[in-house]
């Protein structure tokens, strides 16, 4: 599932107007919540009194690494290459449905 993921959304990048423009590319790295993570999360959720099991939301993930524009002067570059951090975030939404206030 996070391989599909992950080409759904360098496939969608990819066709995106503005974010060539932005980045040279960008690094996709997926990660799945190991089950020792996991426990601790839970019992960590559990002494504060939540419900450990509705309230994990993390078991898995893409981050993005975006790599600058070398053709640009360095203030620039990184300019462009965080409105290109924001064009994958919205891309992303657009896929794929947020958890409401849990978004990093």
């Amino acid at each position: 599932a996070l391989y599909a993921a992950q080409q759904q959304l360098l496939a969608a990048l990819s066709a995106h107007p503005h974010f060539s423009e932005k980045a040279s590319g960008c690094v996709l790295r997926t990660r799945t919540k190991s089950l020792f993570s996991m426990m601790k999360k839970m019992v960590r959720l559990s002494k504060q009194g939540k419900q450990a099991s509705g309230q994990v939301f993390d078991l898995l993930g893409i981050r993005a690494v975006v790599q600058p524009r070398e053709d640009l002067p360095e203030p620039e570059a990184e300019a462009a290459a965080v409105e290109a951090c924001y064009i994958i975030e919205s891309v992303a939404k657009q896929l794929w449905q947020g958890v409401p206030e849990r978004t990093k």
